[in-house]
């Protein structure tokens, strides 16, 4: 994890990743950084899910080898303000790129539609469009 996330929290992890990503464009990235974003949300998951199987039988995680448990502790504790920062750092930028560059493709498909001023995006509609290669027509 990020070292100067240990001690932060999740409003500040989200702003600081927004920060670090800038400028810098997304244009074809943006569909990989989506999927990879939602990658490791599952692996974190697992990994919580993993712990508090281990906690329940009063073991050590497999997950953390051969960590010692106040590692487990630190790594479970900054785990919300890591999330929060790879939010605003990948999955924001990507999100922002894609409605912004390609509104009309997404209306299209029904991904997105607008409620008044406000754009919605349909949750079920938006990974299967990501995971589906939508965005692979997108250039």
């Amino acid at each position: 994890m990020i070292k100067n996330l240990k001690n932060m929290n999740v409003s500040d992890g989200y702003q600081l990743g927004l920060s670090r990503r800038g400028a810098i464009p997304f244009f074809r990235g943006s569909k990989y950084k989506i999927k990879e974003f939602r990658g490791r949300l599952e692996r974190k998951q697992k990994v919580l899910v993993e712990i508090g199987d281990a906690v329940r039988k009063k073991e050590m995680p497999h997950c953390f080898g051969p960590c010692m448990g106040f590692q487990a502790a630190a790594w479970c504790k900054s785990l919300p303000a890591f999330v929060s920062h790879q939010l605003g750092h990948d999955f924001v930028g990507a999100l922002k790129w894609l409605i912004f560059n390609k509104r009309e493709t997404l209306l299209r498909e029904k991904v997105i539609r607008y409620w008044g001023k406000k754009i919605l995006i349909h949750q079920e509609n938006f990974f299967l469009f990501i995971m589906e290669d939508g965005t692979r027509k997108l250039r």
